[in-house]
């Protein structure tokens, strides 16, 4: 097979009517991330234009950015900046509620139990409408996502299920080793 391929290849590059073949190498995993890097720098400057420039346009999956929730809420500002930096960027967004206390127990979980993941879930919905009706007229997709357990572990989780998820934004309380004068909303790199 290698052979009949390298055939054809000199038999192409012998034929002076044929334009030649140019090999350009791809871009590497360190490559994009530098790209992301800038592309989110010239976002934050307002270099709107160029910002959207620096990202790869027309790849299948688009890219995301993943807001993680206070448990069952988002507050205005995490939702104002995340919408502000999705809009610049040109990327979805993915709303995540993750349920700490709860966690999972099992297949089967008492009707008491129960109920409290169905009211959690409710909220979680009201306090996703409130991105939705945010989001109704910049048409930035979105869905949302509701998880149980440790904190760490859904996003990592959800970074697996969901393709291109690049940047993470969540809530100041959800990292209290860090003080509110270092910073005020954590936003992370997600990279494979």
């Amino acid at each position: 097979m290698l052979s009949k391929l390298k055939k054809r290849l000199q038999t192409k590059r012998n034929d002076s009517t044929e334009s030649e073949v140019e090999v350009e190498k791809k871009a590497t995993m360190e490559d994009g991330y530098d790209a992301k890097m800038e592309a989110m720098a010239l976002a934050e400057a307002g270099a709107h234009e160029l910002a959207h420039d620096t990202i790869v346009l027309g790849q299948m999956e688009p890219p995301k950015i993943l807001v993680v929730g206070n448990e069952d809420t988002f507050t205005e500002p995490v939702l104002n900046y995340t919408i502000g930096l999705a809009e610049r960027l040109g990327y979805e967004i993915v709303a995540m509620n993750v349920n700490t206390v709860m966690g999972h127990s099992g297949k089967f979980l008492s009707p008491f139990r129960k109920h409290l993941r169905e009211e959690f879930e409710k909220r979680s919905a009201e306090a996703f409408s409130v991105l939705q009706e945010k989001l109704k007229d910049k048409g930035i997709r979105c869905e949302h996502v509701i998880k149980y357990g440790d904190f760490s572990k859904a996003v990592e989780d959800l970074h697996h299920e969901m393709k291109r998820i690049e940047f993470v934004v969540t809530e100041p309380e959800a990292h209290p080793e860090r003080s509110e004068t270092e910073v005020t909303i954590p936003v992370f790199s997600m990279q494979r």
